[in-house]
This record gives structure tokens, sequence and C-alpha cells, in this order.
């Protein structure tokens, strides 16, 4: 037996920035066209570790998507906890309210304890969990549905690409063994 060794199709150097670029103009895309706000700040770095980190568990749909879940939950139970509800939310105008502040420390804590909990790893999930105890979304069903959405998407597409790249991957030549009888 011996190696039969083909080259990638795009440059190694080029996938991370193509692939992050493409997730985010996907999203926005749709954002765009069903006039929703399905793109928003965590999701930059979740197409960053798809793009950058394709194979890792943090970029897996599973880890994605359950990841922002708990992110989700985590924030919306802090706010409620601590009834920062009725808190303003942070801008660049109003000194951020102690409220918000602990609501976004015992976010991140939560989200932390219930990744490890139910083995999901996606450090990004953390920032929409902030997004709710900040205020930048309500504890609204709609806001809900509005930030699932965004986050299936992304996971959704970046699946694609990371099934694209399982076929063409870029990082190591692709490799196949070969019978060397076939090749004389």
């Amino acid at each position: 037996m011996r190696l039969k060794v083909h080259k990638p199709t795009i440059p190694e150097r080029l996938w991370p920035p193509l692939a992050a670029g493409l997730l985010m103009l996907v999203v926005g895309a749709v954002a765009y066209a069903t006039s929703q706000p399905f793109l928003y700040p965590s999701l930059g770095p979740t197409a960053f570790l798809q793009a950058e980190f394709p194979f890792h568990r943090t970029s897996q749909f599973r880890d994605t998507t359950f990841g922002h879940l708990i992110g989700i939950a985590a924030g919306l139970a802090a706010v409620f906890i601590l009834g920062a509800r009725s808190e303003p939310r942070l801008d660049a105008l109003t000194r951020l309210p102690p409220r918000r502040i602990a609501a976004a420390a015992l976010t991140v804590t939560l989200v932390i304890i219930l990744q490890l909990l139910f083995k999901i790893s996606n450090p990004p999930s953390a920032g929409t969990g902030l997004l709710f105890a900040l205020g930048f979304f309500q504890p609204r069903l709609i806001d809900v549905i509005e930030v699932l959405a965004g986050v299936l998407f992304m996971a959704s597409f970046g699946a694609l690409i990371r099934h694209y790249r399982l076929k063409s991957p870029a990082g190591a030549t692709n490799v196949k063994i070969v019978d060397a009888d076939a090749d004389g």
C-alpha cells in the first residue's frame, strides 16, 4: 500500500477567513431578507470557531446549538433571579446598573456550570447569555425565538461548511490509502 496525496482546493490560510465571512454573510442575508435580528455579536465568535477549528467539539452542531440555548437560559434565569428585568439596558450613555452587573456575573457562572453538567462546550454562548443579562434582548418569547433562529442558521450553515471541508480538507492534504498493486 502507498499513500496517494491530493492537493487541497482552497489554501489553508484562506479557509478560516473565507468560511467565517461566508457564515456571517449568509446569516446576515437571512436576517436582511426576513427583517429579523438573526445576526448578533455572539455569532461572530461562533463563526470564528466554526471556521478556524471546524473539527473541534466547540464547533459541532450539538455544542453550538445547546451551548447557545444554555446561554439564553442562563441569561434569562439571572435576569429573573436578580430582578434585573426593569433595569435599564447597557448603552453608551447609561451607567450599568448593579443588578445588570450581577446578572452578567451570574449568567457566565451558570453557563459554565450548565455546560460542564451537560458536557457541552461553546464559549461564545456566554456572550449570548450576556445579551439577555445586559438587556440587549428582553425576556420575551419573540426575542428567544429570534436568537435561537440565528443560532440554528449559524450552526446549520457551519455544518455545511464543515461537511465540505471534510470532503476537501485544507489543513492537511487529502490522503487516501490505495493498494500498491493497483498502481504498480
